[in-house]
């Protein structure tokens, strides 16, 4: 199996962000599937405790398949498609998880909206406002896979044949 899906389930921890996974990274040169089976030498109790949970809890396999199965691509920080700039904040994501035209994470005007799960009227008239705004200054916009305004903001998106 491909190594990032090795990195993608340790990453599946919410305690194991950009920081810890880079002196994950570091412990283990790269080599997810080894860590995945072996804590390295020289780890912390933490980090040995965090690995613990989340090999009990999520399997690579099973990661990889419904990835296949959405047709989500997932993508390194050390893969060309990453965005550039992406990498220049301080502590970048390890991966993203890509749906449709990675290409479209190069447009050279990204737009970044964020928001609740859980939205109300307010936030989906708000975000509707934005989004038809930015899409109509020839804006791309971008946002997670999550449900309320990431959904919101995906939908007006399309709805104005923009780039999301």
């Amino acid at each position: 199996m491909d190594q990032r899906y090795y990195l993608a389930a340790i990453a599946e921890h919410p305690a194991l962000g950009p920081m810890r996974l880079g002196e994950l990274a570091r412990l283990c040169r790269g080599d997810w599937e080894r860590l995945w089976k072996k804590d390295p030498p020289g780890i912390s109790q933490e980090l040995t405790g965090y690995l613990s949970r989340v090999r009990e809890t999520v399997s690579p396999q099973k990661l990889a398949d419904e990835l296949a199965e959405r047709d989500v691509r997932l993508i390194l920080a050390d893969d060309p498609e990453f965005p550039p700039l992406l990498k220049e904040i301080p502590a970048p994501p390890v991966h993203l998880y890509v749906r449709g035209n990675v290409r479209s994470l190069q447009h050279p005007a990204l737009v970044a909206l964020v928001g609740t799960r859980r939205i109300t009227s307010y936030g989906k008239g708000v975000a509707d406002f934005l989004v038809e705004r930015l899409v109509g200054a020839g804006c791309a916009t971008v946002s997670g896979l999550a449900l309320g305004v990431d959904a919101a903001i995906h939908r007006v998106t399309l709805e104005q044949k923009g780039i999301t």
